[in-house]
C-alpha cells in the first residue's frame, strides 16, 4: 500500500527552508553554531557504512561517522540514497534497502529519496557500483520495474519517498517517455514525492542538449518536496554533476523560475561562491553574493 504524499508529512512545514549536504566536517561547526540559520540537514546513508560483498558481514557501520552524525542530532535530517539504483534491469538489492531501513530507524529521517537512474552494472554477487548515473530506458517494461522497486522500496522503509531527475551522460535509444513523463505516471501510479535536482538539469543540457523549458512545462512541478542546487567541473568532453565550485548562472535562474515554492532547497557549501538563496514567507529568490562566512551571512532572513 502507498505510503502518504510526502506534501502531506506532518512535520513538512516544520523544516520548509534551506538545508545543506552533509558530512562529516560539518558536525562540529552544526553543532557548535545553531544560528548558522541550517533548517534540514541531508544525509546519504551510504556514507556511514562499508560495504563488503560476498561476505557473511556485507555490510559495517563506520563508527566515526556514526558518532558524528549521532552528534548532529538537534537538526531534521533528510536521507538522500546513491544505492538501490532503480533503473537497473535486476531485481532491487532486497539487503541494501534492509540496511537503509536499519539506518532509518536510528535516525528517523523526515524521507528517502533517491534517484530515476542506473547506479549498479552487473547483477547478483558480481553487481557494482557505477560510479555515476547511467540513464534508463523509458519503455514500458522498464516503466513496470520502476513501479516495483518503488513499492517495494516505500513499504520496506515506512517513510516517505522522493524520487529525483538524474544527470545522465549518454542518450539512450528507443524511449518511448521523457524523463518528466515518467516522474510524473509513477507519482500517479505510486505516490511519492518529488525531487528536483536543478543542476542535474543543466548537466543535461550542456551534454545532451536538454530543452529545459520544455522539461519544467511537462513535468507537474506541484509534486516538487525538495530541490537541489549545486556546481560542477567540466570532466574532458563532459560536464560532470561533481557537487562541487560555484553553482553555474542556469541553476539559479531555474530556481528562480520555481521561487513561489514552498519547499526544501538543499545546497552545496561550495555552489555559494556566487550567488546565495533567500526565503522569504513561501517564496525562495537568488541573488549575488560573495561567499558568506557563515550561513547566517547568505540567509538572515531564515529562522
Amino acid at each position: 500500500m502507498a505510503l502518504p504524499f510526502v506534501a502531506d508529512h506532518p512535520d513538512r512545514d516544520r523544516v520548509t527552508g534551506m538545508g545543506t549536504v552533509y558530512n562529516g566536517a560539518l558536525a562540529t561547526l552544526l553543532v557548535a553554531r545553531p544560528e548558522l540559520g541550517v533548517d534540514i540537514v541531508s544525509v546519504i546513508p551510504e556514507t556511514l557504512w562499508h560495504e563488503r560483498r560476498n561476505s557473511a558481514g556485507r555490510y559495517q557501520w563506520v563508527r566515526e561517522a556514526v558518532r558524528m552524525l549521532d552528534a548532529a542530532e538537534a537538526y531534521p535530517i533528510v536521507f538522500h540514497g546513491i544505492g538501490p539504483s532503480l533503473g537497473s534491469a535486476d531485481e532491487i538489492d532486497t539487503a541494501h534497502v534492509g540496511q537503509l531501513a536499519s539506518a532509518i530507524e536510528r535516525y528517523r529521517p523526515l524521507w528517502f529519496s533517491e534517484h530515476l537512474a542506473t547506479t549498479r552494472v552487473g547483477s547478483g554477487g558480481t553487481a557494482a557500483h557505477a560510479g555515476i548515473g547511467l540513464p534508463a530506458a523509458f519503455d514500458e517494461p522498464t516503466l513496470d520495474m520502476f513501479i516495483a522497486k518503488v513499492a517495494i522500496t516505500m513499504t520496506t522503509l515506512d517513510i516517505p519517498i522522493l524520487v529525483e531527475n538524474s544527470a545522465v551522460y549518454v542518450h539512450m535509444p528507443g524511449c518511448r517517455w521523457t524523463e518528466a513523463g515518467v516522474i510524473n505516471h509513477l507519482r500517479k501510479a505510486i505516490g511519492f514525492g518529488v525531487l528536483l535536482d536543478l543542476h542535474n538539469l543543466v548537466v543535461n543540457k550542456i551534454n545532451l542538449g536538454w530543452d529545459l523549458d520544455a522539461y519544467l512545462d511537462a513535468m507537474d512541478v506541484a509534486n516538487v518536496v525538495e530541490i537541489h542546487v549545486a556546481g560542477g567541473e567540466q570532466m574532458g568532453r563532459w560536464y560532470a554533476d561533481a557537487c562541487s565550485g560555484a553553482g553555474p548562472k542556469q541553476v539559479w535562474s531555474l530556481l528562480e523560475r520555481l521561487s513561489n515554492a514552498r519547499r526544501i532547497c538543499r545546497w552545496s557549501p561550495s555552489s555559494c561562491r556566487n550567488h546565495a538563496i533567500r526565503r522569504s514567507g513561501n517564496s525562495v529568490r537568488t541573488r549575488a553574493h560573495p561567499c558568506p562566512k557563515h550561513f547566517s551571512e547568505a540567509f538572515p532572513d531564515v529562522t
